[in-house]
């Protein structure tokens, strides 16, 4: 999840401060089956990152994965 972001004098991003960060090797890519037709899901593929919070330089991305979740407001909206 993203904790916080920086950005460079320039007002560009400059780094991501994740937690509750996971990898996965990159040979274990999702499976798909053909009887259901859909990638079959093994949350086992991802393991977590050591550490409280995990920074990742913006200019050394070379990959990432995000999924985005809509929030309901405090007053009951989204």
């Amino acid at each position: 999840m993203l904790l916080d972001y920086e950005v460079n004098e320039h007002g560009e991003l400059d780094r991501l401060l994740l937690v509750q960060a996971q990898r996965r090797k990159l040979d274990n890519d999702r499976v798909y089956d053909d009887d259901a037709q859909r990638y079959a899901d093994d949350p086992k593929r991802f393991y977590p990152i050591a550490g409280d919070v995990f920074v990742l330089r913006y200019e050394e991305i070379k990959t990432l994965n995000v999924s985005y979740l809509t929030l309901p407001s405090a007053s009951g909206g989204v």
